[in-house]
């Protein structure tokens, strides 16, 4: 049995931060026998009502003694380190210096950081894709990697009723990222707005900026279709209500990530995606199973159009959609692969060590000794000494004074 410590240096709105609240209600949910501590380490962009939404006690320590203090209480311990594209490994070295924590790194974002090249205080590295697992790899060699994907646990999803719009002669889609160059073009938004379907779209964009209030305001852009900038949306069952009510979740991404948190979320509640192609998100969808992967922006047209006009297939699509998500991606599976790497760092090799041979010998026998040739005074002295009393003694001694 061992205590697990849940470290992130922000708790703002995120991919990250999601995913290690997820991992800690599947946590708590399946394997109640671990205790688990949630500790963040900076104040800055923080959103209250994301973490209270999410129902997880979180507890701001600054101080990394005070850090090192909270892990040392646990006689055994896995600290959960959760890597952030700007994460520093210094508090990750004071633990692994100054505690007997075991230490797991999960790399959430799909980042090369020249820091991170020699680390020595991860036992192990987390990656949430097969495509990333290869560029950590090349990047960080020294450090041992596994590779689990990002997930979500369905039932926190089922209870929630959708927000019911009224969508009779529109084809609703969205999408959730953060406003950046990364993720976001401008391009994207005049597609949306433009591209020419047999229904009317609306697009719903969830998301906001960092360091820009002008990125996270509400704005209406509107053409032969809507695209709706809807800004962040904090609380977890308003965002899950809005993403029920999607027929499809429409992504494009400029270059390849991790696993987008978002599209786990649509498909665990039944909503279809069709994204770019791009890693690591293309790994886990299949073809007509769960969603589409599109080549290029006429291709996404084309898959649109399809379902639009074919609405049994769309009704099927969103069945299997969330069966799929059930049977293979939900965070019941993926959280027992965490305690079970988690198990694996306490496990000692023991190392036999190599045994000396040992040659069997004969036994040589030992040889009688010869019996040494007496001679005649040395007999008569022998007799004298056993037998003093016998005539042939008595005559002898007298004969020898």
């Amino acid at each position: 049995m061992f205590a697990i410590v849940h470290i992130l240096e922000s708790l703002g709105i995120g991919g990250a931060q999601s995913m290690a609240f997820e991992l800690y209600h599947a946590i708590k949910t399946y394997y109640p026998q671990y205790p688990q501590q949630m500790i963040y380490t900076q104040k800055r962009r923080i959103d209250q009502e994301f973490i209270s939404s999410y129902n997880v006690p979180c507890e701001f320590i600054k101080n990394n003694n005070s850090i090192l203090q909270q892990i040392s209480k646990h006689k055994k311990v896995v600290v959960l380190f959760h890597k952030l594209a700007s994460s520093n490994h210094k508090i990750l070295d004071l633990i692994k210096d100054k505690t007997r924590a075991k230490t797991m790194v999960i790399n959430h974002t799909l980042y090369r950081s020249s820091a991170w090249k020699n680390v020595k205080s991860a036992d192990v590295m987390v990656s949430v894709s097969k495509h990333m697992l290869q560029l950590l790899n090349k990047w960080y060699p020294r450090i041992n990697k596994i590779q689990i994907y990002n997930s979500v646990s369905v039932d926190r999803y089922d209870s929630i009723s959708p927000r019911k719009n009224n969508k009779k002669d529109i084809f609703l889609t969205g999408r959730i990222n953060r406003i950046c160059s990364w993720k976001h073009s401008h391009g994207w938004i005049e597609w949306c707005k433009n591209v020419k379907l047999k229904k009317k779209m609306i697009h719903e964009y969830i998301g906001g900026g960092i360091g820009s209030n002008n990125r996270s305001h509400k704005k209406m852009y509107k053409s032969r279709n809507v695209v709706s900038m809807m800004g962040n949306i904090s609380n977890f069952s308003e965002k899950v209500s809005i993403i029920k009510d999607w027929d499809i979740f429409l992504y494009e991404t400029n270059k390849d990530e991790g696993i987008s948190m978002a599209i786990l979320e649509s498909l665990a509640c039944g909503v279809p995606v069709v994204c770019s192609n791009h890693f690591g998100n293309k790994e886990i969808i299949e073809e007509g199973i769960n969603g589409y992967v599109f080549r290029d922006r006429n291709h996404a047209q084309d898959i649109l159009r399809d379902l639009i006009k074919h609405p049994k297939k769309l009704e099927e699509l969103k069945r299997t959609t969330k069966q799929h998500f059930i049977d293979k991606l939900d965070l019941k599976y993926t959280s027992g692969q965490y305690i079970e790497e988690m198990e694996k760092l306490f496990k000692k090799e023991i190392k036999k060590k190599p045994t000396k041979k040992v040659l069997k010998t004969k036994k040589i026998p030992k040889k009688k000794k010869k019996p040494v040739k007496q001679s005649l005074r040395e007999k008569i002295n022998n007799v004298a000494e056993t037998q003093p009393n016998n005539k042939f003694t008595i005559i002898t001694s007298i004969y020898n004074k």
